[in-house]
């Protein structure tokens, strides 16, 4: 496509021209395509392709259009790819799948794939807005994925692609999540199928998906059948449910860690039963033949695993959705003035009510503590039963008022007196030491004593 204001060639998958920076018009949003949906907004950019909203003029329904980008029509491979992919859907009525109406073709020879159009949130956005999910839902939503794969498996199709962007929860009035499994692009058709059309679309030893929800057998560009859609399902509940994916490495060392370290059981990350461990490790065993035999074997595990840990883990019990404020606003990209929904404000209840510390004030009422399992972390936590309150009715008189004190004025208050210091002399005596001796003098004395005495004994002789 060209550019309105300079007329330079951009991609149809560009917002503006690179040379001019005009912002570049789609010039399927108002079209009428094939004389039977008229195009209304641009919903989501892919990699194949442009998916836009349309109502159908016969009928009046609200369908999601996915048009192939212009700029692939030169790849056959990819031509192919595409056509394959509505053909596949258009085969699958399994009410898990996303509906598809007919695959078509525009006058200039673009591709077009005719689908239900879904109100909801794909499994990504619902994780990054709530965190991990309760076992027992993400159990429940992995039954439903495995009803849609039953179905492609039987028609000898491979997914090849499941991850959390392609797994849609449509909105249902009872607020319980209607799951529809999305995006069959790569998918795989065996030879056996009914609705192979002989072409190999993917070469031996090519790896196509999405790398950090491939089994191993994917990654290495190996034969993928019904199994490899197992492993990667066992990566969507480890994912969903701890928080973590069971291997954090990326790229080609992914394989690697695969096929060498052991299975992290979920239990490692959060609190959780042996069936659940059992039941997700099994998914994720390297080899393929260690694996549930087919989706009906899991979805039969999945059945068990629920009913037989009703009893410690209440089932997960879904909400009425809350009511919605819709308010207008300008697309950034596309400058179209598009309706906005905003979830209402959900009301308080007594769990988001958190009781205030009891400090050294108050006395703590007594209670009695039992452990139980929280249903939806999986922690043991301690179960307290109701406080015993003790009333005692205390009589307070009430407080009689002070007596009245009179006002005594400024005046009649006593002056100050200055303060009078006597004045107190303190005489201190002092001994005075003693002499010490001069030891010259002591020498004289001793000599004087000795010619002394000397004299007195000769005279005497």
């Amino acid at each position: 496509m060209n550019c309105s204001s300079c007329s330079a060639e951009v991609s149809s998958r560009a917002p503006f021209c690179a040379v001019c920076g005009a912002r570049v018009e789609d010039p399927f949003i108002g079209m009428v395509v094939n004389n039977r949906y008229r195009v209304e907004a641009k919903i989501a950019v892919g990699g194949f392709g442009a998916i836009y909203r349309a109502t159908q003029l016969t009928n009046g329904r609200n369908v999601a259009i996915k048009v192939m980008h212009k700029e692939l029509g030169a790849d056959e491979n990819l031509v192919a790819r595409f056509r394959r992919e509505g053909i596949v859907l258009c085969s699958l009525r399994d009410a898990h799948t996303v509906t598809t109406y007919e695959l078509d073709e525009t006058p200039d020879g673009r591709l077009f794939i005719v689908m239900e159009l879904l109100s909801g949130k794909n499994l990504l956005e619902v994780f990054r807005a709530e965190g991990r999910l309760p076992w027992d839902r993400m159990f429940a939503i992995a039954r439903s994925i495995c009803s849609a794969l039953a179905e492609a498996h039987t028609l000898g199709i491979v997914h090849r692609d499941l991850k959390p962007a392609n797994i849609y929860l449509e909105a249902r009035h009872d607020g319980a999540d209607f799951v529809k499994v999305l995006d069959f692009g790569i998918a795989k058709v065996m030879q056996e199928s009914g609705i192979n059309d002989g072409k190999d679309l993917t070469i031996m030893g090519q790896a196509v998906g999405t790398v950090e929800y491939m089994a191993p057998e994917q990654l290495m560009g190996g034969k993928c059948d019904g199994r490899t859609d197992i492993y990667t399902v066992g990566i969507l509940l480890f994912e969903m449910i701890t928080g973590n994916r069971p291997f954090s490495a990326v790229g080609l060392d992914l394989l690697t860690v695969q096929l060498t370290q052991r299975v992290p059981a979920p239990s490692e990350f959060l609190r959780l039963s042996a069936p659940i461990d059992r039941l997700i490790v099994r998914c994720l065993e390297p080899d393929a033949a260690d694996r549930y035999a087919d989706v009906n074997e899991l979805a039969s595990a999945i059945d068990d695993v629920l009913a037989s840990e009703a009893a410690v883990y209440p089932t997960w019990t879904p909400q009425p959705p809350p009511a919605v404020i819709t308010e207008l606003r300008t697309d950034p990209i596309s400058g179209d003035t598009v309706r906005q929904i905003v979830p209402a404000p959900s009301p308080i209840t007594d769990r988001d009510v958190v009781p205030a510390p009891i400090t050294d004030r108050q006395a703590a009422p007594s209670q009695h503590a039992d452990s139980r399992l929280d249903p939806m972390s999986g922690d043991t936590v301690l179960q307290l039963d109701p406080p015993t309150t003790t009333i005692t009715i205390v009589k307070v008189e009430p407080a009689r008022p002070a007596p009245a004190v009179p006002a005594i004025p400024f005046e009649a208050l006593p002056k100050p007196r200055p303060l009078e210091i006597p004045f107190v002399q303190t005489v201190v005596a002092r001994e005075r030491p003693p002499r010490e001796l001069d030891p010259r003098l002591g020498l004289l004395i001793l000599l004087v004593i000795g010619l002394g005495v000397g004299a007195v004994i000769a005279w005497l002789l």
